[in-house]
């Protein structure tokens, strides 16, 4: 005897909240397989999974990125554009800025499941060394040297030379 049950493809269209986490599931009421004897319909479960960005990391509602900036912009400080996963923003860099230093755009991260508000987006930044120098650069390099009161012997031979 049969088990008054059919198979039936449906397609569905289902809403993703804004700000879900890579491995939540999320629960269709009523879409899973018919139940047994006459019993109603049971739920269809979705596992959700988040694609990674290449140059965006996401942790919580925040989300992370390396900044790459010239040894000048370190040094005397600048506003740079940069990307985040809302579009391009300023983000202002403080005279001295070191390796690895961290700045926070708030606001500018995951916006949060359950209330209002997003996460943060934190820039790390690496400072680029210039790959070549022209003869005018070196000896303003040098100049500055000298203001320091660095006593440097430039090398013949490097990426500068």
């Amino acid at each position: 005897m049969g088990k008054g049950r059919n198979s039936v493809r449906e397609d569905l269209t289902i809403k993703i909240p804004k700000g879900v986490s890579h491995g939540a599931t999320m629960r269709l009421s009523g879409k899973g397989d018919a139940g047994q004897f006459n019993g109603s319909d049971g739920d269809l479960y979705i596992s959700i999974r988040v694609k990674s960005h290449p140059r965006f990391k996401r942790e919580g509602d925040d989300v992370y990125s390396d900044l790459k900036i010239h040894v000048l912009q370190a040094v005397l400080g600048d506003e740079v554009e940069v990307e985040t996963i809302h579009g391009k923003k300023v983000l202002k860099l403080n005279a001295g800025t070191t390796e690895h230093k961290v700045y926070r755009l708030k606001g500018e991260g995951v916006p949060h499941m359950e209330d209002a508000g997003q996460g943060d987006h934190y820039f790390r930044i690496q400072i680029q060394m210039p790959d070549k120098l022209t003869k005018k650069e070196k000896d303003l390099y040098i100049q500055l040297a000298d203001e320091a009161n660095l006593k440097i012997s430039p090398q013949k031979k490097g990426i500068f030379g």
